[in-house]
């Protein structure tokens, strides 16, 4: 057993063949295009939100393929752990079990659009809790609690009860099409054709990073739409295949773990990576439908302001005093405070519950239950930084043995069921302990 493109080339090509012309005629037959920004929208939020909110004459241009669900019989529970998580108020306790590898939140263009709606810095959660009539906020998170956002709460109609939440299951979309075309035609030819690389621009245009480099190359090519598709497909349950198809998984799995460890040591491209950020006090909607993107921040690099940021106070008269200092340090990075505007600083390094983090939000009025989240418990309970786990890393990256944490349990040229493994229950990364590779592997 062995995880590698079969060896048949003729055969391979026959594949590949079937797959551009089917590509090809829906591109041709003009009847499909890409969601475009509209109502103050970027065009990827404009297609997740009225996918959610079940509006699919907005969505029918790029959704080919999606399965129905809505009614008391045909109805599953989709989407409802992959969100940012809510803790009563409209939405009911939500526990958002996935989450999105900081890397991958950190990998996106600065101006690609498609980050903040696939990844979500938040979490909705009272700010006193047991208050009657409390105020519920979006909570800014660390990089160990980034969640999915395609399928958030708030973007829905309001569900028929907690496990069924009316979202349908997306299972094809004009962007994949294209991206699917662009492989092809690169494949075909040894190198990207005039058509491959316009796919791929159309995808990027949309995301608003048509200006990135375009590969001539076949390998750099095929590199750059495995990324592409990442940063397009995340949490649609095919990246997976996607890498597989490519034989890439083991090799994107060992890339993601060295990426994590360089991001936990703030080494490699990682090095100069922002350890504070100030995050923009935000009252939640708290009504279906509502169109709430991301929160506001700034990441702070110099010392002077990490120096104020740094100095929280902990009576409670020296609040307003603080937030005077912060709003001086959020005017200096020409953003307008507003009255009544108020931010807190994170360690994003941190875990979620650090005494810092915790005092921060304090800070910003959070009472009881400041330092909870309704998130899958462990791992926002936990650094991402190595330092800040006391000189090694954090279990749900890698264990001091270097036998469990990220993909836990995965081994290459072995049948697989689920990259995870039986051993340790209460591992992060383990819901089901049960779930392991095929025992009957030959090694």
């Amino acid at each position: 057993m062995k995880l590698a493109r079969r060896d048949d080339e003729a055969r391979v090509r026959e594949l590949y063949q079937i797959a551009n012309d089917a590509c090809k005629a829906i591109i041709d037959k003009n009847e499909n295009s890409l969601i475009q920004a509209q109502s103050g929208m970027s065009g990827f939020q404009y297609l997740w939100y009225n996918f959610c909110q079940r509006n699919f004459t907005a969505t029918d241009a790029e959704m080919i393929w999606d399965l129905a669900q809505y009614g008391p019989n045909t109805n599953s529970n989709f989407g409802v752990l992959a969100q940012p998580g809510s803790r009563g108020g409209t939405y009911g306790s939500r526990k958002a079990m996935q989450f999105m590898l900081p890397t991958y939140y950190l990998s996106f263009d600065e101006n690609d659009t498609r980050r903040d709606v696939t990844c979500t810095s938040y979490s909705i959660y009272f700010l006193n809790k047991g208050a009657a009539g409390d105020t519920f906020v979006d909570v800014g998170t660390t990089y160990s609690c980034i969640m999915h956002g395609k399928f958030r709460i708030p973007w829905c109609v309001e569900p028929q009860e907690a496990a069924k939440r009316n979202l349908n299951i997306p299972v094809m979309r004009y962007a994949d099409v294209l991206l699917m075309y662009a492989e092809t035609q690169n494949y075909l030819n040894n190198g990207p054709t005039q058509a491959a690389k316009d796919a791929l621009k159309q995808v990027r245009d949309r995301a608003g990073v048509g200006e990135l480099s375009m590969p001539s190359d076949q390998q750099a090519f095929e590199d750059a739409l495995l990324q592409e598709r990442k940063w397009e497909f995340a949490g649609e349950f095919m990246l997976r295949t996607d890498m597989i198809r490519m034989n890439r998984l083991s090799e994107q799995l060992e890339e993601a773990k060295k990426d994590m460890k360089e991001l936990s040591k703030r080494e490699g491209k990682y090095a100069n990576m922002p350890v504070y950020r100030l995050y923009k006090f935000q009252v939640d909607g708290q009504q279906y439908g509502d169109k709430f993107l991301a929160l506001d921040y700034i990441d702070l690099t110099d010392e002077a302001e990490i120096a104020v940021i740094k100095e929280i106070p902990t009576e409670q008269g020296k609040y307003s005093e603080y937030q005077a200092k912060l709003a001086e340090i959020v005017r200096a990075h020409g953003i307008v405070v507003e009255d009544g505007d108020k931010w807190y600083p994170t360690n994003m390094f941190e875990a979620y519950t650090s005494t810092f983090n915790g005092n921060a939000r304090k800070a910003v009025g959070f009472t009881g239950g400041f330092n909870a989240l309704q998130i899958g418990a462990i791992i926002y309970k936990n650094p991402t930084g190595y330092a800040e786990n006391g000189g090694k890393f954090p279990n749900w990256i890698e264990a001091s043995d270097g036998s469990d944490g990220l993909y836990y349990g995965f081994q290459k040229n072995c049948c697989e069921l689920l990259p995870f493994a039986a051993k340790d229950p209460g591992h992060p990364m383990v819901d089901n302990p049960n779930l392991t590779q095929h025992p009957a592997y030959a090694k």
